[in-house]
């Protein structure tokens, strides 16, 4: 019967902890695993670097975020490495740990916690990333500097 399958599904995603379509969250406060994929927008600003932003001096800024907002975050995609022609070497090899290569550039998200709690550290995770994904202009860094030096 079709239906059983539908229903064996449904449990076997709240029961594997996979963000499921439904919720119980009187019952238990099982965790569950959130992930999302946030495009960096290099398509509208190609010559701004989205991953030194987000990196920050030796992974600091990205070391920081992770842990103000208790959710694992990588930056991948075409793009995420230094070093172009390893890139394409490693997209060649076929290697399913390297596939996000093929992908455009994000910043992976995930996080796992009860449910109300995994959705407030994604929600907390993506207005912080709200900030690093926006290109800052060398203009209004020095307009910002000099209205708050207090010399004019």
């Amino acid at each position: 019967d079709s239906s059983d399958v539908t229903g064996l599904e449904f449990y076997k995603n709240i029961y594997f902890h996979i963000e499921p379509e439904y919720l119980e969250v009187d019952v238990t406060t099982k965790p569950i695993k959130l992930l999302k994929k946030i495009l960096v927008p290099v398509h509208r600003n190609p010559k701004f670097n989205f991953v030194g932003k987000l990196l920050g001096p030796g992974g600091k800024t990205l070391q920081n975020l992770i842990q103000q907002t208790k959710c694992r975050i990588y930056v991948l995609g075409r793009g995420s490495s230094r070093d172009k022609s390893k890139e394409e070497e490693l997209i060649a090899s076929g290697d399913p740990k390297y596939a996000h290569l093929k992908d455009p550039l994000h910043v992976r998200v995930e996080v796992i916690a009860p449910p109300a709690i995994a959705y407030q550290r994604l929600a907390h995770a993506l207005g912080e990333l709200q900030y690093y994904l926006q290109p800052v202009r060398i203009k209004s860094i020095f307009s910002l500097l000099i209205r708050f030096s207090g010399k004019r």
